[in-house]
């Protein structure tokens, strides 16, 4: 059997003419439409698995980001505490140095 189109996972963002052109090629290199739908088939499932694989990553990706925005939230925090007492600690300096 003849090889399907595979998909090029390292574009970010595929030109999708491109892509359909190629298939539309490769389909027409198979003689029945048997052929060509099993060709269809497993792009469909090619296609599925990175879509899959894409979720999952996209997953990963959303909850280190607010894993970080709870990081940089509670490090303002800090911040900000700590700049409190650093403004209260200045200011009672200031009264001491008076006396």
């Amino acid at each position: 059997t003849k090889e399907c189109l595979k998909t090029n996972s390292a574009n970010s963002k595929p030109d999708l003419d491109a892509e359909a052109k190629a298939l539309k090629n490769v389909l027409n290199t198979h003689e029945t439409g048997e052929q060509k739908l099993e060709c269809l088939i497993q792009k469909y499932v090619e296609l599925a698995h990175q879509h899959k694989v894409t979720d999952g990553r996209h997953e990963e990706v959303k909850k280190k980001h607010d894993q970080l925005l709870d990081e940089r939230d509670h490090l303002q925090a800090s911040y900000n505490r700590a700049n409190l007492a650093k403004s209260k600690l200045e200011s009672l300096c200031r009264e001491l140095q008076r006396h």
